[in-house]
């Protein structure tokens, strides 16, 4: 029996979305918008070559989850750097639309860190998988993430306190290893 294809956006995105109209100017919100939408439809792209089926996205607070058949470790590696790639692709628009450019590069860039469930967490855990055996490699993925959250956090202290950046840095860091670790 063939699943419908399902859309779903969870009410703290729309709370969430709703601030930024309010917060944000409105060139930026369609070029954050536009980028996203972007990232997913490459997603989306790479797991149409890849032979899946998917079968519903959900937006949330946190990002977005594409459900889809399972994929082998080399699938996960091709479509966990879709997205980003899509984003990159994104700078081409600067003189057109700098802000969708933007929006692209540094979501982009934010997806390529080396931390699950990010989209760099998870091209990484596919390669290491691919190149060792299972015990390995997710002890190699285990220290990269450690050292890329203490890497992160000292980024952020570095900017609340040795640069007097303000708490927002801090208060940002901290929410991103919160999230790759639970």
């Amino acid at each position: 029996m063939e699943r419908a294809f399902n859309i779903c956006f969870s009410p703290q995105f729309c709370v969430f979305a709703a601030a930024m109209l309010f917060l944000v100017p409105l060139p930026w919100v369609i070029g954050w918008f536009a980028a996203v939408v972007i990232h997913e439809v490459f997603h989306c792209i790479a797991l149409f070559l890849c032979g899946k089926t998917v079968y519903g996205i959900c937006v949330g607070i946190d990002g977005a989850k594409i459900f889809a058949e399972d994929l082998n470790w080399g699938q996960t590696v091709f479509c966990a750097l879709a997205g980003p790639a899509g984003g990159l692709m994104l700078i081409l628009a600067v003189e057109v639309f700098p802000q969708l450019a933007v929006c692209g590069l540094l979501q982009s860039v934010y997806n390529l860190v080396p931390v699950f469930p990010l989209d760099g967490g998870r091209a990484f855990q596919g390669a290491m998988h691919l190149l060792f055996q299972e015990e390995i490699a997710g002890k190699l993925c285990t220290v990269v993430e450690i050292l890329t959250c203490l890497c992160v956090l000292a980024v952020g202290v570095a900017c609340t306190w040795i640069w007097n950046l303000g708490f927002l840095p801090f208060i940002l860091v901290v929410a991103f290893v919160l999230r790759v670790r639970k």
